[in-house]
């Protein structure tokens, strides 16, 4: 596959999936936590999809939480332990179902 094509199915299935745990979450004004995920996921997966090629898919989501739990926090008006919270099951979730996802590849 095409790595284009990969960083751009790898962004939208992430965007669908932290849409959905967001919404789990926060339940209120759907079409701005779309827009959030689009905006947080458009920053932290391109970036974190091209660094795989370099460093240890692990450490990269470290990064990547940690950026999303200041990105949530901030976007969302919430307290940091729920930022912390929905940052880290948004990822797992993400990274587990993106990795089974993307086998088929």
């Amino acid at each position: 596959m095409n790595l284009y094509v990969f960083v751009l199915l790898a962004l939208i299935f992430t965007i669908l999936i932290e849409f959905i745990v967001y919404s789990l979450f926060i339940r209120k004004d759907y079409g701005k936590l779309f827009l959030y995920s689009v905006l947080i996921n458009a920053f932290t997966n391109p970036l974190a999809n091209l660094s795989s090629a370099y460093m240890n898919i692990f450490l990269i989501e470290f990064f990547v939480v940690i950026v999303e739990i200041f990105l949530i926090k901030s976007l969302f008006e919430i307290k940091y332990w729920k930022a912390i919270l929905i940052s880290l099951i948004a990822n797992i979730i993400s990274l587990v179902l993106g990795f089974f996802f993307f086998q088929f590849f």
